[in-house]
């Protein structure tokens, strides 16, 4: 399995391999999954490392599914959706050697093998929150200050932090109304959308010749949670969790837990909440269906009943 994983990576960054999309049409793998699957070898050699031998096809079943959920909960801490994430590329690779006729094993498609997951309430910034964000100074640190910018860039416009740092001038269309739009096609998706640019997102374009400022994701994900820390935002937040196999409730200060994801959260829960409808949201973030933006978005269901209040149909 190990030796086959990693051929079929290697196959597919030469694009030697390629995903089906329909009607006959074929796009390359793209970097994300790409690293997916890269990390996937990493964790399959350590609990190969942990069993003792080099784990064949013929030797899936349904103890070797129960150890590695064993070895990735209760020895490697994984939460359930990580665990569930490598069960998950397992299986794709499990098909894609069926496919190359390298085996004929198929306990993989069993009802046992299940794909864990679990629902997690991801944090997103308030819009006061974000104001104090706006609001706090930088001084003498321009790395702070450019993980700063792109953070609240992800905030105006909910692009993922991988179309983020691609944004130029040549991005930028002024309409009729003098109102500046982002135009691009996005790197995961590739599907083109079209954000209305908030004069604050201009600002932070001008500071650094109508681009986006450049900086390296893991330097954001480091140093935005001590930003948020200075900038006061502080609230407890409880989370759900699965330590060594137990299911426990830890709470954690909100800035430890915000990532440049967050950012993308952000923009679209406060779409959301300040009235702008479902359908013309999911436009910009590209969610295909309803039911998952809102699962989603972070939004109660005290904030929903307020939204709704507003609505006509209940005046």
């Amino acid at each position: 399995i190990l030796n086959y994983a990693r051929s079929f990576v290697q196959q597919i960054e030469k694009g030697q391999k390629l995903i089906a999309t329909g009607k006959n049409i074929h796009k390359r793998y793209s970097i994300g999954t790409i690293k997916t699957f890269k990390n996937f070898i990493v964790t399959w050699h350590s609990f190969e490392v942990k069993t003792g031998h080099n784990i064949k096809w013929n030797d899936l079943d349904k103890s070797i599914y129960k150890e590695l959920v064993d070895h990735l909960l209760n020895e490697s801490n994984y939460t359930i959706n990580s665990c569930g994430k490598v069960i998950k590329t397992l299986k794709v690779i499990c098909q894609a050697a069926l496919d190359d006729k390298i085996h004929v094993n198929i306990e993989f498609r069993k009802p046992y093998f299940l794909t864990l997951s679990e629902d997690i309430d991801n944090v997103y910034l308030t819009t006061e929150e974000t104001e104090l964000l706006e609001k706090w100074q930088i001084t003498n640190d321009e790395t702070k200050q450019r993980a700063k910018d792109i953070f609240l860039l992800g905030c105006y416009t909910a692009l993922r932090f991988s179309d983020l740092k691609r944004i130029t001038s040549d991005h930028l269309k002024k309409g009729q109304n003098k109102r500046y739009t982002l135009t691009m096609i996005t790197q995961k998706t590739k599907e083109k959308v079209i954000i209305p640019l908030k004069p604050k997102g201009l600002e932070i374009l001008k500071k650094y010749d109508y681009q986006s400022p450049k900086i390296e994701e893991q330097t954001v994900n480091r140093l935005i949670k001590s930003i948020c820390k200075d900038a006061g935002i502080g609230d407890i937040i409880e989370r759900k969790s699965v330590i060594n196999g137990e299911t426990k409730i830890k709470k954690y200060p909100k800035y430890s837990l915000i990532t440049t994801h967050t950012a993308r959260r952000t923009a679209a829960t406060q779409m959301f909440l300040s009235g702008i409808p479902s359908l013309e949201i999911m436009k910009i973030t590209g969610h295909k269906s309803e039911s998952n933006f809102l699962k989603y978005i972070c939004v109660t269901k005290q904030q929903t009943a307020t939204k709704l209040a507003e609505n006509q149909f209940f005046k």
